[in-house]
C-alpha cells in the first residue's frame, strides 16, 4: 500500500481522479447487476406465460427492491395484456439494452479517468528518472550499468502503469463489484450465498499464492533482462576492443549464461500463467457444483411441504450473478 501511494504522488493533484472514478465504475456495476438481473423476465416472457400481476401500480410497501420489481413486473404484463407476448418481448429488451448502454458507458468514463491518471504518472515518472540523471555525479554511472538505466526508462516504467491499472482496479473496482453483486445474491438467496462466502476464501488462497510465486519470477526476469541490455550495450559500444582482443568467444559465453537464465525463468513464469486460467475455472466450476447440488437439496425438501425455493429463472440469475462474482475474487 505504501508502495501504491508513493505511485500516486505522481499523479497529484489525485484527489481529481479517484473520485469519479469510483462513481463511475459504482453506476456502472449497478447497471450492470441490473443487466443480469433483467435476464430473468426476459426468460419468461420466451419460456413461460405472462401474468397479470397488478391492476393499479404498485406501492412502494415492501422495500424499493421489492417496489422496483413489482413496477417492473406491472409494465410487462401491462404491455403483454395491451400489445401481447410480442409487445412483452419488444419492452424486455429494450429495458436490457438501455440498461447494457448505461453499464458500458459508465465503465468508458470510468477507464477514460484512469487513462487519464495513468498518463500523467508516466510522464512525471519519466521526468523524475531523467532529471535524476542529469543532477547524478559521473560516479553513478560508474555504478550502475546502463543497460540498468534504460531497462528503468523503458520496462520499468511500463511495469509501474501496470501495476497502478491493477492496484486501482483490487482497491476501488473489483471490492464494489464482489459488494454489489453479493448483495443481490443475498436478496435471491441467503442459504445459497452463506455457502459461497465459505468456499471462495479457499479458492481465492490457491490462486494467490500462484500469483506470490508468478511476482516473484518476475521481479528476476526483470533485473536478468536489464543485464542483457548491458551486455548489448557493452558490447555494441566497445565492440572495437573486442575484436582487437580477440574477446568474442567470452562474450558470447557471458550473454549466453544470462540469455538462457532469462529464457527458464520466462518458461516457468509462462507456464503458472497458463496454469491459472484453468485452475480458476476449475475451482469455479467446482463452487457452482456445490451450489447446484445444494440448491437441489433445498428444493427437493421445499417441493415436499409444496414450496419453492427458487424459480428456474431466478436460479439462472444467481449463476450468472455468481460468476460475476468469481472474476474479480480470482483476480
Amino acid at each position: 500500500m505504501e508502495l501504491f501511494l508513493r505511485l500516486l504522488s505522481f499523479a497529484k493533484p489525485y484527489g481529481k481522479y479517484w473520485p469519479k472514478y469510483v462513481i463511475f465504475v459504482l453506476i456502472g456495476t449497478i447497471t450492470g447487476t441490473i443487466n443480469y438481473v433483467l435476464i430473468a423476465p426476459l426468460l419468461r416472457v420466451l419460456f413461460d406465460d405472462v401474468e397479470k400481476t397488478f391492476e393499479q401500480p404498485p406501492e412502494m410497501t415492501d422495500g424499493f427492491i421489492n417496489y422496483c420489481k413489482d413496477m417492473y413486473n406491472y409494465y410487462l404484463s401491462d404491455f403483454a395484456s395491451q400489445h401481447g407476448e410480442t409487445g412483452a418481448l419488444i419492452f424486455a429488451i429494450v429495458i436490457l439494452l438501455s440498461a447494457s448502454l448505461l453499464s458500458n458507458s459508465f465503465r468508458y468514463f470510468a477507464q477514460r479517468t484512469l487513462s487519464s491518471l495513468l498518463a500523467n504518472i508516466v510522464c512525471n515518472i519519466r521526468k523524475t528518472i531523467y532529471y535524476k540523471i542529469c543532477r547524478s555525479n559521473v560516479g553513478f554511472f560508474h555504478d550502475k550499468r546502463k543497460g540498468d538505466i534504460l531497462s528503468s526508462v523503458s520496462n520499468d516504467v511500463a511495469e509501474v502503469q501496470n501495476s497502478v491499472v491493477n492496484s486501482f482496479q483490487v482497491i476501488f473496482r473489483e471490492p464494489l463489484i464482489i459488494i454489489v453483486n453479493v448483495v443481490v445474491l443475498f436478496y435471491l438467496s441467503y442459504q445459497l450465498t452463506m455457502l459461497t462466502i465459505i468456499a471462495l476464501p479457499v479458492a481465492a488462497l490457491l490462486i494467490g499464492q500462484l500469483i506470490k510465486k508468478l511476482r516473484m519470477h518476475a521481479k528476476e526476469s526483470q533485473s536478468i533482462l536489464g543485464q542483457i541490455v548491458s551486455v548489448f550495450e557493452e558490447t555494441i559500444s566497445g565492440i572495437k576492443i573486442i575484436k582487437a582482443f580477440n574477446a568474442e568467444k567470452q562474450i558470447t559465453r557471458k550473454f549466453d549464461e544470462m540469455n538462457n537464465r532469462h529464457r527458464k525463468i520466462n518458461k516457468r513464469i509462462m507456464n503458472r500463467i497458463e496454469l491459472a486460467t484453468p485452475l480458476s475455472e476449475f475451482l469455479g466450476v467446482a463452487i457452482v457444483c456445490c451450489i447446484i447440488f445444494y440448491a437441489g437439496m433445498l428444493q427437493l425438501q421445499l417441493r415436499q411441504n409444496g414450496e419453492e425455493f427458487l424459480s428456474w429463472t431466478e436460479f439462472v440469475v444467481y449463476l450468472a450473478l455468481y460468476y460475476q462474482v468469481l472474476a474479480p475474487t480470482f483476480s
